[in-house]
Parts: structure tokens; sequence; C-alpha cells
């Protein structure tokens, strides 16, 4: 069993392999995840126009930090950074501000970089569309159930956060990390839904 959540963990696609060569980043990546991940399961909803900043913020970055190498090479990890960060703040902007679209978006993304980690199948073209007519059809469903819908995918985003970073920081077998992301996402759903009982 844990060999298999192990095989499933290190073929998932973590922001510390994106950042994978940036001076201390690697170090900080797992920290910033797990203080995220809290961040979700807690706040995920009742904050959610900062949510959704945050969640296009790392969507600008990470496609910034993506496109720019291979459209030119032998690009400075510098202007990577800086391209990343300046376009990460643009679609924060965006995110905050054009709601609809953006609940749509933030969803399918988090939805999408969830199953990532743990859909894989042999043929890269399949994966990438079960992924993607699963992550679209929860985006859509966000729009007219925003809560439930926003709250569960916030809460099993973050619990897959825990599973993936945790035991980066603390030695721990893939069983264990599994249980404690189970177990925040579980807390962060409860607690989401009962703090937020009252904007009803």
């Amino acid at each position: 069993m844990d060999q298999f959540l192990s095989n499933i963990h290190s073929s998932s696609i973590t922001l510390t392999e994106t950042f994978a060569g940036i001076p201390g980043v690697n170090v900080a990546t797992p920290i910033i995840a797990l203080v995220i991940a809290a961040y979700l399961a807690l706040f995920g909803y009742k904050l959610k126009k900062v949510t959704l900043a945050i969640v296009w913020f790392i969507f600008g970055f990470i496609l910034a930090s993506t496109i720019l190498p291979m459209a030119i090479d032998g690009i400075s990890v510098a202007i990577i950074l800086l391209v990343g960060v300046i376009l990460g703040c643009i679609f924060a902007f965006l995110g905050f501000q054009i709601e609809q679209a953006a609940i749509f978006v933030a969803v399918t993304y988090l939805a999408f970089s969830m199953l990532s980690k743990f859909i894989h199948v042999d043929q890269e073209i399949i994966n990438f569309v079960i992924k993607g007519i699963i992550s679209v059809v929860l985006g859509g469903i966000a729009l007219s159930y925003t809560k439930p819908i926003f709250i569960i995918v916030a809460s099993l985003y973050a619990g897959s956060l825990v599973y993936i970073y945790l035991p980066e920081l603390v030695p721990m077998s893939y069983s264990l990390a599994l249980i404690i992301g189970i177990a925040v996402t579980v807390v962060g759903i409860a607690t989401q839904f009962s703090i937020t009982l009252k904007d009803d």
C-alpha cells in the first residue's frame, strides 16, 4: 500500500519541481504549501475573494514559469520570476474583480491540480481529457452551487497539499500522510460549513 502511495506521490507534479533551481524556494515551498492548505481548509470559502486572488496568482505564476522557458531558450530565472509575479498579480486582480468567471476558473484549476495527483492513465491525452472533463464539470456546477462545491474542492485540495508536502518536512510514511490529508479535508469541510452557516 505504501509503495503504491509512494508511486502516486513521486509521479505528481509539485510546486517544488516547478520552482526547481530557484535559490531558497525549494526549502520554503513545502512550508508555503502547508500554510495555503491550512488557509484553504479553514477560510477558503469565508474569504472567497482572497482565495480567488491567491488561486489566480498561482495560476498566472505557474503559467509564466511553464511557458517562458519553452518559448525563450536560456531565459534567466530572475526574468521568469519577475514575469511570473507580474502575470500572477494581473491574474489575482482579475480573479478578485470578476467573481463568477473567477469561481469557474478557480474551481476548475483546483480540481484539475488535485486530480493530477491521483489520476494517472498511461495515455497522456486520455489522462488529460478525463481530468479536464471532471474539472470543467465541477467548475460549471460551482456557478450554481458555489458554497458546497467551493468548500469541498478547496478542502480536498488542502488535503492533497498536506499529503504531498508534509512528508517533505516531517519524516513519515505516505500512508500516514494520506490519513492526515483525509483528516484535513474532513475537518476543513465540516469547519467551513459550520462557520458559514450564518451567511445563508
